[in-house]
């Protein structure tokens, strides 16, 4: 018997993590990578450090609560679309350039960045929100803050790769 031939049409498509070595990812293929790149990476990282800080709180006299990342599935969808970022980064730095690469890194921290102002549109806070007594201080905090900034950066990083 003969062996199977490819569809017409499929052109000899090539895996794209073929040649993937993790061993080759050192500190001189880091110096090496774009800058986009360790944009994308440094905000990947950022951010997932970070959703484990304080992203809203509620302090009124000796009660005080707050709340991370993982306490909602807006911050949490955000987490994980990071790290699928953070991967991206360090395929990019151990393999080079690679254009599917970089639109999945961009789709991805884009996302992050819309969940993470979802989940900060979603809080109350303030006189205009859910919360108006006088000595309670309610609204977002430093971990979403980092948070939001580490995507926009993330997702800069990458549009300015693929331009």
């Amino acid at each position: 018997m003969s062996e199977p031939t490819p569809p017409a049409g499929d052109g000899g498509s090539q895996n794209p993590f073929a040649g993937f070595d993790p061993k080759s990812i050192n500190a001189e293929s880091i110096k090496k990578a774009p800058p986009q790149v360790l944009m994308m990476g440094g905000g990947a990282i950022a951010f997932v450090i970070f959703a484990f800080f304080d992203w809203w709180s509620v302090n009124a006299g000796f009660f005080s609560n707050s709340i991370n990342a993982f306490d909602n599935f807006r911050g949490t969808l955000a987490w994980i679309c990071m790290l699928g970022v953070l991967a991206v980064a360090v395929l990019l730095v151990a393999k080079g350039p690679n254009a599917m690469f970089t639109q999945v890194g961009a789709g991805l921290s884009a996302v992050a960045t819309l969940f993470t102002l979802w989940f900060w549109g979603w809080l109350p806070d303030g006189p205009d929100g859910a919360v108006q007594m006088k000595g309670v201080d309610v609204g977002a905090s430093f971990g979403l803050f980092v948070c939001l900034i580490a995507a926009i950066v993330s997702t800069a990083g990458a549009v300015m790769l693929l331009v």
